[in-house]
């Protein structure tokens, strides 16, 4: 029988709304693969779990917002308690403020999302280990220790800052710095240096930590929405088909006025643009309003409509459990399936919806029935268009039991008899709404406070811009105009039932392909000009705000995707990219990461929603607090464009450089902003938020006498 020091460890990780309690789970996985895990909300476990911690051989108090005394009933019982403790960052805070010390606001701006040198003592947790690299997002620090009962363990090189300290009496350690991030250096070390504290306090104390606790339910870490999933129903045929345009078939369904989705490759690296048809009898418009928590299909061959309270990401895991089909021999990412856009609001992160903050809604019975904070189409039939080898393909679905019917021939038919039509000279537009600088900035400063209080690390801080368009352009011809201006990888337009949209986003949300998730979050933009080379952006976006602010993203989407990601898959092998787009340069980076096959795309997708690249870190709390400083609600701004196909596979992008309308105020909304952080300033952002607008504005807007552009 093995004894007590072989026996895997059981772990109570305490996640305090942060957004990097994963990679400290993950941290610990990768030290003790056979250890069991608790992860459990620091406010939401249940009383007698505090009182019972001696069944645990060890807690991690993860980091999170704020200041340590708001979570001082639940911190003041784990020191209390004899269970070997690692605190992060807030739990450093909270086990100096245990210990009768001052926790103040840094006398200087924080390092947030940046790595400092930290001399250490070299023993206890840091054994071996003099000098180790710390990634800080601390703002409050502790300046002394004016007690015996803590003793010192590491401090900063640059500053002096106190990085790590240890209880004399008790085995309990904090540590200031994040050593879960991508930035830190020997967390493996630490962790196992902890873990032989843990074993020999298991020896000696002879732990109660294998008995049954009842405390499993209180697991906060996601599964799958599908639990059981069927067996595909349904088979693809595919037949490659004459080359032709795709901006000419898209052409054609404007001629016949029906609605449409175009995922369109518009630049390179992209390869493959996508048309979705609505003509088939298993198509299907799904649209959900977040108001009235109340999801809608409706059959497009037959206009039946179901309604489905609930969970909207639920929901539509169902539904497509429903309409999957059997994978065939194909390099095409696309077979048929979902293609729509989803709202940022869509999320729990959000308090409240599109149709509750939207500035041009006169009552609640308005709201209900036109404003939809997601809008998506089940197509059975599409084309796809391999856009390097000139190659397209026409593909259908339909049940495995039924004999195929060639729906493309009249489409190809009526396509050889069309002849594009060149887009209609530019409209004169005008902006009803904008951002004022002063207002804006103002903002910019609200956001900074909080920096410095500690309740974010960094806030995506945004606002909206409204545009009329010449009424006799159509949407499609603004997509032109818009496309032309700023073409892009990831664009795409829709007009659905409620919602139109032109977007020319250069950045991928989230990419999944047989069970591999690939993230490419953008933080640094940078405007082109004759003087810009690329050798002379690169190396102005390489600097501390912009790398800081990247940073922050990386370790926050690693967060997101390690909730359902294979142990020790999460790799970021690609730190910083300078990436040329039309009319700017961009900072981002490449984060992977391997799931089961029981996860899905659309698991992911949920799970990470929405992109962190738009919210910044902690992302709940950084979430309501944006809400309160935002005027108007982001809607399909910051939330996803993209598909997920019936075999599984999933690409969706982060909807910026884009505007869109509801029907319900027929306005275009462009929302643009930036990352704010300790070292923004107001002004910057504000041009920053301008140059943005300005990707998509002109293409809506031109400016005559008397007309007021940016």
């Amino acid at each position: 029988m093995a004894n007590d020091k072989e026996k895997p460890l059981r772990i109570l990780l305490v996640d305090c709304y942060d957004s990097y309690t994963f990679n400290v789970h993950d941290l610990i996985q990768r030290v003790s693969s056979e250890c069991t895990i608790t992860t459990v909300h620091w406010d939401t476990a249940r009383p007698d779990l505090w009182d019972r911690l001696n069944c645990f051989d060890a807690i991690f108090i993860g980091p999170g917002p704020g200041n340590p005394s708001e979570y001082a009933f639940v911190f003041e019982k784990i020191w209390n308690s004899d269970v070997p403790t690692l605190g992060i960052c807030l739990g450093f805070q909270s086990l100096a403020l245990y210990y009768g010390c001052s926790v103040d606001k840094m006398p200087t701006l924080p390092w947030h999302g940046r790595a400092s040198s930290i001399r250490t003592t070299n023993d206890s947790i840091y054994q071996n280990l003099p000098l180790v690299k710390g990634m800080r997002y601390h703002s409050l620090y502790v300046d002394s220790i004016p007690t015996n009962a803590l003793r010192v363990l590491a401090k900063s090189t640059e500053d002096q800052i106190i990085m790590a300290i240890e209880a004399v009496e008790k085995p309990h350690y904090g540590i200031l710095y994040h050593p879960e991030s991508i930035g830190s250096s020997d967390a493996v070390s630490i962790v196992r240096n902890f873990f032989n504290v843990v074993r020999k306090s298991r020896m000696k104390n002879q732990s109660t930590a294998s008995r049954v606790t009842g405390f499993d339910a209180l697991e906060i870490q996601p599964s799958p929405f599908i639990k059981n999933p069927g067996i595909p129903t349904m088979r693809i045929s595919s037949q490659e088909i004459p080359w032709v345009d795709p901006l000419t078939v898209v052409d054609y369904l404007i001629n016949v006025n029906k609605p449409i989705c175009f995922l369109d490759s518009a630049k390179k690296p992209g390869k493959f643009s996508i048309v979705g048809f609505f003509d088939g009898p298993f198509s299907h418009f799904i649209r959900y309003k977040k108001s009235i928590s109340t999801t809608y299909i409706v059959n497009c061959h037959n206009n039946r409509e179901e309604k489905y309270e609930g969970d909207f990401w639920e929901i539509v895991a169902k539904f497509m459990d429903q309409h999957k089909a059997f994978p065939i021999d194909s390099k095409l990412p696309f077979h048929g399936g979902i293609i729509g856009a989803i709202g940022y609001e869509c999320s729990d992160y959000s308090s409240r919806s599109i149709a509750e903050i939207s500035s041009f809604a006169d009552s609640a019975e308005r709201n209900e029935k036109n404003y939809v904070d997601a809008e998506l189409a089940f197509v059975d039939r599409s084309i796809v268009f391999d856009l390097e080898d000139k190659k397209a393909y026409v593909q259908t679905l339909h049940p495995t039991d039924d004999r195929l019917h060639i729906w493309w021939k009249d489409l190809l038919c009526d396509l050889e008899k069309f002849n594009k039509r060149t887009t209609k000279p530019h409209g004169c537009g005008s902006t009803t709404k904008k951002p004022t600088e002063q207002d804006y900035t103002d903002r910019v400063r609200v956001c900074q406070e909080k920096l410095l209080a500690g309740d974010s690390y960094e806030m995506c801080l945004t606002d909206t811009t409204f545009a009329s368009t010449d009424p006799y352009l159509s949407d499609y011809d603004l997509y032109l105009q818009v496309r032309s201006h700023n073409p892009s990888s990831f664009a795409g337009f829709l007009r659905f039932p409620h919602l139109t949209l032109l977007c020319c986003s250069p950045e991928r949300f989230m990419k999944y392909e047989n069970s591999t998730c690939h993230f490419s979050p953008i933080k640094g933009t940078l405007k082109k000009g004759p003087q810009m080379t690329y050798e002379e952006a690169r190396s102005k976006l390489l600097n501390p705000k912009d790398t800081a602010e990247l940073n922050m993203i990386i370790d926050l989407i690693r967060n997101d995707l390690h909730q359902l990601a294979k142990k020790g898959s999460v790799e970021v092998p690609q730190l910083y990219q300078v990436e040329e787009h039309p009319t700017v340069y961009s900072l981002l980076s490449h984060i992977y990461g391997q799931v089961d096959k029981s996860v899905t795309a659309w698991d992911v997708l949920a799970k990470c929603f929405p992109p962190g690249s738009m919210t910044g870190a902690p992302k709940l709390r950084t979430v309501r607090m944006l809400e309160e400083l935002e005027p108007h609600g982001r809607g399909i701004y910051s939330g996803t464009l993209g598909y997920w196909d019936v075999t599984g596979s999933s690409e969706f992008n982060v909807v910026i450089r884009s505007a869109f309308k509801y029907d319900e105020d027929n306005l275009w909304r462009i929302g643009a902003g930036g990352a704010v952080t300790v070292l923004s300033t107001p002004l910057g952002e504000y041009e920053e938020m301008l140059l943005k607008v300005n990707s998509i504005l002109p293409a809506l807007c031109s400016f005559g006498p008397g007309r007021e552009g940016y």
